[in-house]
């Protein structure tokens, strides 16, 4: 009877832990998904940035020919 009792426990504890391995996979999963969303928001605001620094650089080059030309 000890030993049945003890058997089942063990049964019992194995159970707990591969839920517990199983819960801790899913939710490695999830965060590498969310990473991997994290990482492709991030590079489209680089992006994004990038296409604005380069607006700015042009506007900045013709307000600067615009002055140019006004004072001439």
């Amino acid at each position: 009877m000890k030993q049945s009792g003890a058997d089942q426990k063990q049964r019992d504890l194995v159970r707990v832990h591969e839920n517990t391995r199983k819960n801790l996979e899913q939710e490695i999963s999830a965060f590498k998904g969310e990473a991997h969303k994290q990482r492709k928001a991030i590079f489209l605001l680089e992006k994004e940035g990038e296409k604005y620094a380069a607006e700015a650089e042009e506007v900045g080059a013709k307000y600067a020919q615009a002055r140019e030309e006004q004072i001439m």
